[in-house]
């Protein structure tokens, strides 16, 4: 069982399935991520029928709509990305430019040239990942940086990350409000809201899913993981008999449900470039005719 993001369509999901061929994994099964994120959040007790999957992860944000079909399993209904490439990489990005103007000039000077500038914007960046997961919990905390001045010490404020990422993250739940719209449901039809995705982790993102959405909001203890927990679960049901792991009613444990959940995404799912590669346009080539006495020197360490 593996999963796919939800915007793949029949080109992409082909392009993995001979992949894992091409490695012995012939006997594979696809789904989309929110689907199985959202039979990882059923099997740990979030019950209802229709929900909203928001995924933040690492470099892409995507926006879906699961709805549970008796017989069938979590169904896909519409899923849309972000407008512009957004993820946990860009926060990393707003907290090191962030830091990088509360430092002096000199300071900057490290990081902007020299042969050590590399080494330190590595250094630099490493922190700001740690500190941004470490702000999930925290309301504060410090960027430590080792420099050839010393140990820097930069406090940062969940607050100011937060007003750092605000913008990008209401676009973000907007895109979710914008599939809601696109599926003919109104807000108030969902039982919830799933965050999937390290990223998802930060308190802002749940704030602004309830303010603007109705329901409860479920986030796992680790949300980077909760995809391929519903992929392992989606998975028990194909190989365990029925009744032989669990008495829940939320799942059929059958292989045609599972294949039953994986079907073509509605028109108004982005498909991105999975309509296949575009055609080759013709190309001309015209034969290079060199004199007999003309040598190719130079091109590896040759002399003219």
């Amino acid at each position: 069982m593996v999963s796919h993001p939800a915007a793949w369509g029949a080109y992409r999901r082909e392009l993995l399935h001979r992949a894992l061929w091409e490695i012995g994994l012939a006997d594979v099964t696809l789904l989309p991520e929110p689907v199985v994120a959202a039979e990882s959040h059923a099997a740990r007790g979030l019950r209802g029928r229709t929900f909203g999957v928001y995924s933040l992860g690492g470099s892409d944000y995507e926006a879906s709509v699961v709805r549970w079909a008796e017989g069938i399993g979590f169904q896909l209904l519409g899923s849309a990305g972000a407008i512009e490439p957004f993820g946990g990489a860009d926060v990393d990005e707003a907290l090191v430019d962030h830091v990088r103007s509360r430092l002096d000039r000199d300071l900057r000077e490290v990081f902007a040239r020299g042969p050590q500038a590399r080494i330190a914007l590595y250094g630099l960046r490493r922190e700001c990942r740690r500190v941004k997961e470490e702000l999930t919990s925290a309301a504060a905390a410090e960027v430590v940086l080792s420099t050839s001045h010393g140990h820097v010490r930069v406090p940062v404020t969940r607050a100011e990350l937060e007003e750092l990422v605000r913008p990008a993250l209401e676009l973000s739940v907007e895109t979710l409000a914008q599939v809601i719209r696109s599926c003919g449901l109104r807000r108030r039809e969902l039982d919830g809201m799933l965050l999937v995705g390290g990223a998802a982790r930060m308190p802002l993102v749940a704030e602004l899913l309830r303010a603007a959405l109705p329901g409860p909001v479920g986030l796992e203890a680790e949300p980077q993981s909760t995809a391929a927990a519903g992929a392992a679960l989606a998975a028990v049901q194909v190989v365990s008999p029925r009744g032989a792991w669990r008495q829940d009613p939320m799942w059929i444990p059958e292989q045609r449900a599972i294949e039953a959940s994986n079907h073509e995404p509605p028109p108004f799912v982005q498909e991105g470039m999975d309509a296949g590669p575009p055609p080759r346009p013709p190309v001309e080539i015209t034969p290079l005719r060199l004199r007999p006495t003309q040598r190719l020197f130079g091109l590896v360490g040759g002399q003219a």
